[in-house]
């Protein structure tokens, strides 16, 4: 689950923390996905001349037809992204003369596409070219796309090839097939394209690669000594930026230890597995944003334990076992595998134990109704995925929710990984911390 509160995303605020253990910088962010840049001309020229060596090392992995090495002369456009999750990050799309399309985030090229590939053909005229009878097998296809994952140096592990893959029939037009393999591994969290690889049957080659944003394949990525341009309050995104000024930055530094006291009193009821005291120094993001004159924070560990405090306490934990809502942790799918241990029924009971430790009178939770139950999508070939989420939202999920209660069970070990409670009636004032949340002249564009 993600709760999204601002159409905007990440500001560093840097602020210095005591820690429990010795003096640290810590940051608080307050945009949630990102800082939007300004893209200048010479911003651009460095970027471009940094990830070029890249795109050169993967063409030469898989020999493309491309001259090499890749010369800013062979670039029709190049596109860096104007929006800036982590600091020093680098997204980017480039078009070459030759029509070969390249992508790159987070330290690795996402992929290319082969200006024939099938999938990006726009001229109905042109179809024919792909009529005609498969040179290779439906299994001779999928070898050659683990070959070239492999070639270039990634996992298939990491990208969920070592598992069966989806295959959807030739495209027929008439009598006539269209000899291209759309070769896909799934998500078993929600059944959606994981990675992908198209192949021409007919000249057996790969003409299209492509890795959504898998955190497994993260690396360092390259030194841009150009800064991008800063964007002013009044300009479009720049007011997206603004939001962050939207709370009271010492409100928020106030908030630091209440949070973490919060947190702290979650994995006691709870009995989690998770570091006491919070230090600062445990903090992997802290991210606190104003919804609307209540404190809305996410906060992750190192060791990926994480929570969200709305209004006066908090809401919400995951643990980094968690199966449904693992976008941000390391996903092997391995570490999910197991044994049904424990039925349906008795994965509820757990959800409702769980929700008792709150210790609410009796009559506040309504987990007395049949709750809606999700499990993983099955893959062709993955062992059981023993997890279930179980949600109890009242009055109903058609209506305004007041109570909204969600739980991950691991029905191997008959665990919790994943734990949401919220309810209106809990929402409250916020902590009264000395200073508005609201600063003194918000920057309301």
């Amino acid at each position: 689950m993600r709760i999204a509160l601002f159409l905007a995303e990440m500001l560093f605020w840097a602020v210095s923390l005591q820690a429990s253990n010795e003096p640290h910088k810590f940051k608080i962010d307050y945009l949630c996905c990102g800082e939007y840049v300004k893209i200048t001309p010479q911003y651009s020229n460095a970027v471009l001349k940094a990830v070029l060596p890249y795109f050169t090392d993967y063409a030469r992995k898989l020999d493309l037809p491309v001259h090499l090495p890749i010369k800013t002369s062979q670039v029709e456009r190049f596109v860096p992204m104007p929006k800036i999750r982590r600091e020093d990050q680098i997204e980017a799309s480039c078009v070459l003369t030759n029509g070969f399309v390249f992508g790159f985030r987070d330290g690795f090229v996402t992929g290319f596409i082969n200006p024939h590939a099938y999938s990006i053909l726009q001229d109905p005229q042109k179809v024919p070219l792909y009529y005609g009878t498969p040179r290779v097998t439906k299994d001779e296809a999928v070898a050659l796309a683990r070959k070239t994952i492999t070639r270039l140096g990634f996992s298939l592990e990491d990208v969920l090839a070592d598992t069966e893959p989806d295959i959807p029939p030739f495209e027929t037009v008439g009598t006539n097939v269209v000899a291209v393999y759309k070769i896909q591994w799934l998500d078993p969290r929600s059944g959606s394209k994981f990675s992908e690889v198209e192949i021409n049957a007919i000249s057996k080659t790969v003409e299209l690669i492509y890795f959504p944003e898998i955190l497994a394949l993260r690396r360092p990525g390259p030194r841009v000594d150009v800064k991008p341009g800063v964007l002013k309050p009044d300009e479009e995104m720049g007011r997206m930026n603004a939001l962050g000024d939207f709370m009271n930055h010492e409100y928020a530094w106030r908030l630091v230890p209440v949070v973490f006291k919060a947190a702290e009193n979650w994995g006691k009821t709870f009995g989690l597995n998770m570091p006491v005291p919070i230090s600062t120094n445990q903090v992997k993001r802290f991210y606190a944003s104003n919804n609307g004159g209540s404190p809305y924070v996410e906060v992750t560990l190192t060791n990926d334990w994480h929570f969200v405090y709305q209004h006066r306490d908090i809401v919400r934990f995951r643990s980094p076992r968690c199966f449904f809502d693992s976008d941000n942790l390391p996903f092997r799918l391995k570490n999910y595998l197991g044994k049904w241990n424990f039925s349906k029924e008795q994965a509820v009971e757990i959800a409702r134990q769980a929700v008792a430790k709150l210790g609410h009178p009796t009559g506040f939770d309504h987990t007395e109704v049949k709750p809606r139950i999700t499990q993983p999508n099955e893959i062709n070939g993955v062992a059981a995925i023993p997890r279930l989420r179980i949600e109890w939202i009242y009055p109903s999920p058609q209506t305004a929710r007041q109570q909204w209660i969600d739980v991950e069970v691991d029905c191997d070990q008959g665990t919790v990984e994943m734990f949401m409670f919220n309810d209106v009636r809990l929402w409250g004032n916020p902590p009264d911390l000395g200073v508005p949340i609201l600063p003194p002249n918000p920057a309301r564009k």
